[in-house]
């Protein structure tokens, strides 16, 4: 890794590479009721991370919403990974399903619909979402949360 220069200067030999800090957790499948020690783990870790309250909340809901979709409509385990350095807060989890999850263009808020807006609360609240198929075995899908 090469030290960080800012724009404009010399490098600083005695700089060090933003430090990174990361929590990965294996949920068998089915397991739903794993999702709020999953959550405690979670916060305890972003807290000791340092990240503000309010975007602790989002990593948290997104984190929840997206393991909590991987075990209920996938037949296998799921796998959480959180990350974190000085520019942004990541949350990946991956899946059995080599299915892309439903995207809607717009946000349909009619009263019939009753369930299914996970996804894009975590697209309105993330700094961006990506979602990847690997056909032998399943899905990533990450959202990024810039500091």
């Amino acid at each position: 890794m090469t030290p960080h220069t800012p724009t404009g200067s010399e490098p600083n030999p005695n700089a060090r590479p933003a430090p990174w800090r990361a929590l990965s957790v294996p949920l068998p499948a089915g397991e739903t009721h794993l999702l709020a020690p999953l959550r405690r783990i979670a916060a305890a870790n972003l807290a000791a991370w340092g990240l503000p309250q309010g975007m602790t909340d989002d990593v948290l809901l997104a984190l929840t919403e997206l393991a909590a979709n991987g075990l209920r409509h996938t037949s296998g385990p799921v796998r959480v990974h959180m990350f974190t350095d000085r520019a942004s807060t990541y949350v990946q989890v991956e899946d059995t399903s080599a299915t892309e999850p439903p995207r809607r263009n717009e946000l349909n808020l009619a009263p019939e619909r009753t369930h299914g807006f996970g996804l894009e609360i975590i697209e309105a609240l993330a700094s961006g979402t990506v979602s990847r198929v690997h056909a032998a075995r399943g899905k990533t899908i990450t959202a990024k949360f810039n500091h």
